[in-house]
């Protein structure tokens, strides 16, 4: 009886992702990410380092880029402006989890 319910819980749990590792970037690598670019740095140069970095941003427009990091209960979003054709802003907060 004893490993029925542990069966079902254990299948339970790997249907709905368990204790999966989080999927998309950690906040570790949103802080090595914000440090290889800068205010001012071509916008084409430091797309193309964060989209190699982290993969396909959490959000893009006009305005910029942004990335999410999913650690548990916590979330942080690393935010990338733009400025005509350079980077405008760089900021890495802790934020509510969407």
């Amino acid at each position: 009886m004893r490993w029925t319910v542990t069966l079902a819980l254990a299948l339970a749990l790997s249907a709905c992702g368990g204790n999966a590792a989080p999927k998309g970037p950690t906040q570790s690598d949103l802080e090595a990410a914000r440090a290889k670019v800068h205010g001012f740095q071509p916008w084409d140069q430091a797309q193309s380092t964060l989209v190699t970095a982290l993969g396909e941003p959490s959000h893009e427009g006009d305005d910029g880029l942004s990335w999410v990091s999913h650690d548990g209960e916590t979330c942080h979003t690393l935010r990338v402006t733009k400025m005509a054709t350079t980077v405008g802003t760089v900021t890495l907060e802790e934020t509510p989890c969407p």
